[in-house]
C-alpha cells in the first residue's frame, strides 16, 4: 500500500510533469538545431575546402564591403555559415577594415543565422540573427523550418534566406520579378546574380519544380483497335510496374476526365511530384496541377511569425 494519499500523489505528479515537458522540450529543440546546423551548413553554405582558398584570396589583396560581395559569387557560392563569417569578419578586423558593411555583406549571407551572436558578429547578429535561441518564441519559429523531408527543409532554409530580400504575394509565393526589395541594399550589396545563384541552387536540389511521375496508359479489351469501346486502361509507371488498371465508365472516352480523376487518387506522393499521364506514343494527354516543394513550403510558412 502506498503511504501518500491520492492528494499527495496528485500533487507530486503536477510537479513531475511541467519539468518532464520542459526537459522534453529541451531535448526536441536541441534535435531541432542539429537538423538545421546538418542541412544549412552541408547543402547551402560554402564547402570548407572551397572557403579555406577563399580566405587565402581575400587575404592576399585588398577588397571593400562591395567587392567582397563580388568575391563571393566569384568563388561559385555567396552563402557561408555563421562559423565562417566570423572567421572573415576577424581576418577583416585585424588588417583594421571596420567598415560596418562587411557585418551586412557576411551576415547577410549567412545560412544558420541562429548561430550568430554579439561577441563575434557585433550588429549583423542584431540585424540578421535571433534575439534569443533560448527564448520559447525563437524555439518555435526554428522547429517550423523542419519539414518532413530533408528537400522540405532544405526549401524552408532557402525561405529564411530570402524573406527579407524579395517581396511576397498574399499566397507566400516570392515576386521574383520584382527583383530584390527590402531595407539595407545599399549596405549587403545583395544582386540579381545573388538571386541567380540561389535560384540554380534551388534547381539543382530539386525543390524549384515540381517532379514529373510519367504514367503510360494503354487501352484494353473489346473494341481495343479502335478505342471507341475498350473496357479498361492499363496504366504502367516508367519502370512498367503496373501502376493501375481502370474500368472504362459507361460513354466515356478512354482517355477522358475520369481516368485522371480516377489515377490521381490511386497511389500517394511525396510533396512537389506532379502526376503524367501519356499516351503508349508518349504524348502527355494529362498533368497534374501540383506546386514544387519550395512554392508549397512558402505557403506553409507566409503566416509563420520570423524575427
Amino acid at each position: 500500500m502506498s503511504d501518500f494519499s491520492p492528494e499527495e500523489l496528485s500533487q507530486q505528479a503536477a510537479s513531475v510533469v511541467p519539468e518532464w515537458r520542459e526537459r522534453k522540450a529541451l531535448d526536441d529543440f536541441t534535435q531541432t538545431l542539429s537538423s538545421l546546423n546538418r542541412v544549412s551548413q552541408t547543402i547551402l553554405a560554402m564547402k570548407p575546402q572551397l572557403f579555406e582558398h577563399f580566405k587565402k584570396s581575400v587575404c592576399s589583396c585588398e577588397t571593400s564591403p562591395k567587392k567582397l560581395s563580388e568575391q563571393l559569387l566569384e568563388f561559385g557560392n555567396p552563402l557561408v555559415t555563421a562559423s565562417q563569417a566570423k572567421s572573415l569578419l576577424d581576418l577583416l578586423r585585424a588588417r583594421g577594415e571596420e567598415d560596418y558593411k562587411y557585418y551586412h555583406v557576411l551576415c547577410s549571407r549567412v545560412v544558420d543565422p541562429w548561430n550568430l551572436n554579439q561577441s563575434d558578429h557585433s550588429i549583423g547578429h542584431c540585424y540578421y540573427g535571433y534575439a534569443n535561441v533560448s527564448d520559447k518564441h525563437d524555439q518555435q519559429s526554428l522547429a517550423k523550418l523542419i519539414g518532413s523531408t530533408e528537400k522540405e527543409t532544405v526549401a524552408a532554409l532557402f525561405w529564411r534566406l530570402l524573406r527579407n530580400r524579395l517581396s511576397f504575394n498574399s499566397d507566400g509565393l516570392p515576386e521574383w520579378s520584382k527583383g530584390l526589395d527590402g531595407a539595407f541594399l545599399s549596405e549587403h550589396f545583395w544582386s540579381e546574380q545573388d538571386l541567380k545563384f540561389i535560384r540554380d541552387e534551388m534547381l539543382e536540389q530539386g525543390i524549384a519544380q515540381a517532379l514529373d511521375v510519367v504514367i503510360t496508359c494503354q487501352p484494353s479489351g473489346s473494341g481495343y483497335g479502335g478505342y471507341s469501346s475498350a473496357e479498361h486502361v492499363l496504366c504502367t509507371t516508367v519502370a512498367g510496374d503496373t501502376f493501375g488498371c481502370f474500368r472504362v465508365p459507361s460513354g466515356e472516352a478512354p482517355f477522358g476526365p475520369w481516368l485522371s480523376a480516377a489515377a490521381s487518387t490511386q497511389a500517394p506522393r511525396e510533396l512537389g511530384s506532379r502526376l503524367c499521364l501519356a499516351k503508349q506514343s508518349g504524348e502527355v494527354f494529362w498533368q497534374e496541377d501540383m506546386p514544387s516543394i519550395f512554392d508549397a513550403t512558402c505557403k506553409r510558412l507566409k503566416d509563420a511569425p520570423f524575427n
